[in-house]
């Protein structure tokens, strides 16, 4: 078994759709990604290229993450990151993302 970690920040901001809360204000952060792929076979000597992972990360950097996630909850990024690297892998893998809002709150999504 072979296990591939990539750790990964971006700068985004979004609003979540809860009335009278803090977090319904347009607001940002720093986000972490943090992805673990598991796979039992490597193909060209590699789980995937970092770049790809990168890439799939990038997507929502300094950007308005509303306008991709109608509740851009640190639970629903962390779903649309491990889906979106479970669409690239051509095998079986187990895939693991952890998405950090700050420093000390994540969530992690397993696949």
């Amino acid at each position: 078994m072979y296990t591939l970690n990539y750790k990964h920040s971006f700068d985004a901001a979004h609003k979540l759709p809860l009335p009278g809360s803090k977090c319904a204000n347009l607001h940002g952060h720093t986000w972490t990604v943090e992805v673990e792929i598991e796979c039992a076979e490597l193909k060209n000597g590699m789980i995937l290229d970092f770049s790809v992972l990168r890439d799939v990360i990038d997507e929502l950097d300094h950007g308005f993450i509303n306008d991709i996630l109608e509740n851009p909850t640190a639970e629903n990024i962390a779903d649309m990151f491990a889906c979106k690297i479970h669409t690239v892998m051509d095998r079986p893998c187990g895939i693991s993302v952890t998405v950090w809002e700050s420093p000390d709150s994540s969530i992690r999504r397993t696949l």
